[in-house]
C-alpha cells in the first residue's frame, strides 16, 4: 500500500513529459495565404507545460522562409506542446501546435493570414505604379503652388 502511494506521488509530481536529454531544434518555414514564401516575417517559437510557457525563442525568416531555433535539454520535456506563430508587418499566422517528440528536430510550418505582395507579381506592379504615381502628381501640386 505504502508503495503504491509512493509510486502515484512521484507520477503526479514529475509532470506529464519524459525529461529531454538532448537540445530540440524547431524549423520550419513561414508562407503567405497564397503559398509564397515569407522573407522577414517575426517567428515566436513557445515550450508548454499545460497552459503555462516553459520557455520561448524566436527568430526571423531568411530569403527562402526558412526559421531555425534551439531550445536546451533543460527547456522541454518529450510530450510538452510546441506553439509556433509567425508575424508580418502586424499581420499574424494560424497558430500551430504539436506535441515534442522525442527526436532532435521538429519541423513546424506556419502561414499567414494575408497574402504578401511580390513586387515582381501583378499585385506588386500594381502597388508600385500606384504609389509611384502618387509621389509624381504631389511633387506636381507642391511646385505649382511655388
Amino acid at each position: 500500500m505504502l508503495s503504491a502511494a509512493l509510486v502515484i506521488s512521484i507520477l503526479l509530481v514529475s509532470g506529464s513529459g519524459t525529461a529531454a536529454t538532448n537540445p530540440k531544434s524547431v524549423r520550419g518555414y513561414v508562407w503567405d495565404s497564397v503559398g509564397n514564401l515569407v522573407n522577414g516575417a517575426d517567428v515566436t517559437v513557445n515550450i508548454m507545460q499545460g497552459a503555462v510557457i516553459r520557455s520561448t525563442l524566436t527568430d526571423v525568416t531568411d530569403s527562402a522562409g526558412f526559421y531555425s531555433v534551439l531550445f536546451p535539454a533543460d527547456q522541454w520535456d518529450v510530450g510538452d506542446m510546441i506553439d509556433v506563430a509567425a508575424t508580418f508587418s502586424g499581420s499574424p499566422s494560424n497558430p500551430n501546435s504539436t506535441a515534442a517528440t522525442s527526436a532532435n528536430v521538429q519541423w513546424i510550418n506556419a502561414t499567414l493570414l494575408i497574402e504578401i505582395p511580390d513586387f515582381g507579381s501583378a499585385t506588386g506592379l500594381l502597388i508600385s505604379g500606384t504609389l509611384l504615381g502618387a509621389v509624381a502628381v504631389g511633387t506636381l501640386v507642391y511646385f505649382r503652388k511655388r
